[in-house]
């Protein structure tokens, strides 16, 4: 067998790379993700890992996606990124769920409107020629409303971060991160206007509630002894969690307003 490369992230599970795939530790989400896989590219959609299955040592089994992780800040990759997300809302959203129902371990809120990524973060989005073109980590997936999913990642791609938020500036990548409000209602805008969607302030209250439900879920797992998350919390993670809820209502009315 092609020699294992062991991949950044997988808090949950262990992730490796083989060749030209990338293969985890089974868990409880692992045949409700491949099969919404393979409904995304049943419905000829790109911007997803493909599904094959599980190895001979029954660790779930996706394509690697080559390509970079990087080019977050650029302003024209917010209404690429809002029209990546919506078709592949578009198209999961006749995927039956129903099957996998106590599968999911990502978020679910209803109306059931579509199957949500539920980590649409810089880090799980792949890039070719400054374009986002495909998200990776389809394990926290779960069925609910799209904007819940846009929420999440309008978080983590405009950003709605605090300019002095030590916990994010700390991560690779995060230096040149816009901090004028102005310029981050701008990439709102163009994320919004890229899925198809008007903003308004009811947009940004969903927001707030997104990160209140993060919040609670991490929280939990950190009080469960979950290691990934007790580093998080350790990290500085709750009180990033805070400021950036705590900048999001201060600033509401002037993202709307532009």
């Amino acid at each position: 067998m092609t020699d294992e490369v062991r991949l950044e992230g997988g808090s949950m599970t262990h992730v490796v790379r083989v060749g030209d795939t990338v293969r985890r530790s089974p868990a409880r989400q692992s045949s409700a993700a491949q099969a919404l896989l393979r409904h995304l590219e049943s419905e000829g959609v790109d911007g997803a890992p493909r599904a094959l299955g599980f190895d001979d040592q029954g660790r779930e089994t996706v394509t690697f996606i080559d390509g970079e992780l990087e080019f977050v800040w650029d302003d024209d990759v917010l209404p690429a990124l809002g029209s990546l997300i919506r078709r592949l809302h578009d198209a999961a959203a006749s995927f039956d769920y129903l099957p996998h129902a106590g599968s999911w371990i990502g978020p679910i809120r209803a109306p059931f409107e579509t199957i949500c990524h539920n980590d649409i973060v810089p880090w799980n989005t792949v890039y070719r020629d400054r374009m986002p073109i495909a998200f990776i980590d389809w394990d926290a997936a779960a069925p609910g409303p799209r904007a819940w999913d846009l929420a999440y990642a309008a978080a983590a791609f405009v950003p709605f971060s605090a300019p002095d938020d030590a916990f994010n500036s700390a991560k690779a990548g995060w230096s040149g991160v816009p901090t004028n409000v102005t310029h981050r209602a701008a990439r709102l805008r163009g994320l919004l206007d890229g899925y198809g969607m008007v903003l308004d302030q009811s947009f940004l209250g969903l927001v707030v509630e997104r990160q209140l439900v993060m919040r609670r879920h991490i929280q939990a797992l950190a009080d469960a002894g979950s290691q990934h998350e007790v580093d998080l919390v350790r990290g500085g993670w709750r009180n990033s969690a805070d400021g950036q809820i705590a900048w999001i209502r201060t600033n509401a009315a002037r993202l709307v307003s532009g």
